[in-house]
């Protein structure tokens, strides 16, 4: 039996079940996390989250493909991550957790300055 739903509300359905499934692993929240305080480049997420630069890439990949990273290239040849839509992102849920030293957390800066 066919749902009596419009291909468009099913076709959004769809596109919001697209989203759960990233937000799903824990490492791309991770990332949107860092990302939400400043763009980063790869090995930076590397160093942060422990994982190899492989899968960092991979999640980072699949972030992007989804239009909620996006990366500029230095004038060195560095790619550095960013989030696409800061303030959309800073609106949803995802967020609401999210600890609120992150940088400390991950030891990216000392917790206490020079």
């Amino acid at each position: 039996m066919k749902p009596s739903l419009s291909d468009d509300t099913l076709s959004k359905a769809e596109q919001q079940a697209a989203l759960f499934r990233i937000f799903g692993n824990p490492y791309r929240l991770l990332i949107l996390w860092l990302l939400e305080e400043q763009e980063r480049t790869i090995i930076e997420i590397v160093l942060a989250l422990g994982l190899t630069q492989l899968s960092a890439s991979h999640h980072v990949r699949i972030l992007e493909l989804h239009n909620l990273v996006q990366s500029r290239k230095d004038e060195e040849g560095r790619f550095y991550y960013q989030l696409v839509d800061r303030e959309g992102l800073l609106n949803c849920r995802i967020f609401a957790n999210k600890p609120q030293v992150m940088l400390t957390e991950v030891n990216l800066i000392s917790s206490n300055p020079t």
